[in-house]
């Protein structure tokens, strides 16, 4: 079952991509890397810019990597401030990390496709915990089949409006899905290299407060992490990409050129 948006499976992805990528002889590759995504992707770069363990592995196909920096463009992240989660908290904390993505049939997909592949790597979750039996067979049936995108547009075709139905009214195993949600996308005490945050005011999919909580909190351990809002009121979620490229590229270039980078974290 694909990890979607499982931060930390998703960045040991990418960091093992880097490896295979320098051990291609023809690629002359130096160790220097940058890591970069969108969306599940930025998610990816902040759990990547915390696996430094991960990082200093031996005897992988390319060793010693010099990750550089990491930029995130319109991430989702679902951290938390407390270490300490009781029942209520977990049931509010499930409640709001789902429930503020079904708004439309788009984001709905998006959300339970990252519920639907977490059981597989915690085999305390069942799905009949958070989805009704019938949604758990269209589900499957969708998911295990389809990518992202395609599924959307299957489950659109199929379900229509009445996507909610297929999750029931009140969640149960909350706690246990609650610390498998934080291990996937966990704050870190150190990060390896500089974050760079680009976001759009008007992203409604992964709204700008997680990014900006992830700052908060990965500043406030020493980090130096950034956040840019890009130019234009009604820049959203998929404009972020091709936006934020004329300030990425520079970023990018002034990393591998060695130049200093002055702490980004906002003044307190």
């Amino acid at each position: 079952v694909h990890q979607y948006a499982n931060g930390v499976s998703n960045a040991m992805d990418t960091i093992n991509a880097a490896r295979a990528a320098g051990s291609i002889n023809q690629t002359a590759a130096n160790k220097k890397a940058v890591f970069i995504g969108w969306s599940q992707g930025g998610l990816a770069a902040f759990a990547g810019a915390g696996l430094s363990e991960y990082m200093q592995q031996t005897g992988t196909a390319f060793d010693n990597l010099n990750m550089l920096g990491f930029i995130a463009m319109g991430p989702a992240y679902f951290g938390t401030s407390s270490g300490q989660l009781d029942h209520a908290a977990a049931d509010k904390y499930l409640n709001d990390t789902l429930k503020s993505y079904v708004h439309n049939i788009f984001d709905f997909t998006h959300a339970t496709m990252f519920f639907y592949a977490l059981p597989s790597a915690f085999p305390d979750l069942k799905l009949t915990d958070l989805f009704t039996d019938d949604g758990v067979k269209v589900l499957t049936n969708i998911y295990s089949n389809k990518c992202m995108h395609a599924a959307s547009d299957t489950m659109n075709y199929n379900i229509g409006a009445d996507y909610n139905s297929l999750l029931k009214p009140q969640f149960t195993n909350t706690m246990a899905w609650a610390q498998a949600i934080l291990k996937t996308s966990p704050a870190y005490e150190k990060l390896i290299a500089p974050v760079q945050i680009y976001y759009g005011a008007a992203d409604n999919v992964n709204n700008p407060a997680m990014g900006q909580f992830f700052q908060a909190q990965m500043c406030k351990r020493g980090a130096n992490v950034g956040r840019l809002e890009l130019p234009g009121a009604k820049t959203g979620h998929f404009n972020e990409p091709p936006d934020s490229q004329q300030f990425f590229l520079p970023w990018i270039k002034d990393r591998f050129a060695g130049k200093p980078l002055a702490n980004s974290c906002p003044a307190s």
